[in-house]
């Protein structure tokens, strides 16, 4: 990500001159396509991981069959 936000704003601002065409250029240059590309895998990973958490914690003891343990005084 630092590479295509290097890229981004230095098309953007140093070479183009802080214009549309230079907004456009940037979001077409390639590293700033391969850096969207690796934060969308990325996003993908976290959002199946973190849906496996939220179900591990919705069935955790489901089909429990061993009785519960009574706390000794």
């Amino acid at each position: 990500m630092l590479v295509a936000g290097y890229m981004q704003s230095h098309i953007e601002r140093a070479i183009e001159g802080s214009s549309w065409m230079g907004y456009f250029a940037a979001q077409a240059h390639p590293w700033f396509v391969q850096g969207m590309v690796w934060r969308e895998i990325f996003g993908v990973m976290f959002l199946f991981g973190y849906v496996l958490l939220i179900w591990d914690f919705l069935t955790i003891g489901k089909g429990e069959k061993r009785p519960a343990q009574a706390l000794e005084k």
